[in-house]
């Protein structure tokens, strides 16, 4: 099985994020939290033959300050 970060601790990153863009006086940031899941059942006269489970989990963070 496999286990992915608590939320809370997702929440506390995408928090300390937040910070860090307002105390940069950004006027934009893009904060992404991202999980893919890939299942593949393989079958054979009526029997499961090859079962894979895969999952990727990322985050990404963008800050965009305007000159002015």
């Amino acid at each position: 099985m496999v286990t992915t970060s608590t939320p809370q601790i997702t929440c506390d990153l995408a928090t300390l994020a937040i910070d860090l863009i307002d105390q940069a006086g950004c006027e934009y940031g893009d904060i992404r939290f991202c999980t893919y899941r890939n299942q593949i059942l393989h079958a054979n006269d009526h029997s499961l033959s090859h079962l894979t489970d895969h999952q990727k989990s990322g985050r990404n963070s963008q800050i965009c300050s305007a000159l002015g």
